[in-house]
């Protein structure tokens, strides 16, 4: 009987910590990898006029799991390449962001990872743009949480490009 609960207890430890997040220090080159904004040339001149990194002071991506110096800049930097990369004195468009959140998110069999921002397009009112990517909840390798950081990043950058192009007229 005691032998039964002990294999037990045993068993339930190693299935739930496939369930655990090991820590992992994420790259911007192996984000960059799989960030996968492939977008066509904007219809007009559009410049990322402003752009500022408003989460919680200390976070640098996802507090107590992993670790990622510079995420904004990531971020900026996957902005300016969608092509918000006009001079803003030139600019047709121009387009103010902010870095809101950016998040892990586990439940029972399912990871998911978030980016938020806050977009305004020629002064206009801001809009809030999210960005997500979907994963099995198990603890996966660098390169994965890499891959869900780049594709919700991309998921993100290409709905601000959209708001942008739109104003295009």
């Amino acid at each position: 009987m005691i032998r039964a609960r002990v294999l037990a207890a045993a068993a339930a430890a190693l299935v739930l910590a496939g369930c655990v997040p090991a820590e992992v220090r994420l790259t911007q080159d192996g984000m960059r990898a799989h960030a996968e904004t492939r977008l066509d040339a904007p219809a007009c001149a559009i410049a990322l006029a402003s752009f500022e990194d408003a989460r919680p002071r200390g976070e640098q991506a996802f507090t107590g799991w992993a670790t990622l110096e510079d995420f904004a800049g990531f971020v900026r930097e996957q902005l300016v390449s969608s092509g918000l990369d006009a001079p803003v004195e030139a600019a047709d468009v121009r387009v103010d962001a902010t870095l809101m959140l950016a998040w892990f998110d586990f439940h029972t069999t399912t990871r998911r990872l978030h980016v938020v921002m806050r977009v305004g397009v020629d002064g206009g009112a801001p809009v809030v743009v999210r960005g997500s990517s979907v994963g099995i909840n198990w603890n996966g390798s660098q390169e994965e949480s890499e891959r869900a950081m780049g594709r919700a990043t991309a998921e993100a950058v290409r709905e601000v490009r959209a708001l942008a192009d739109a104003a295009c007229g």
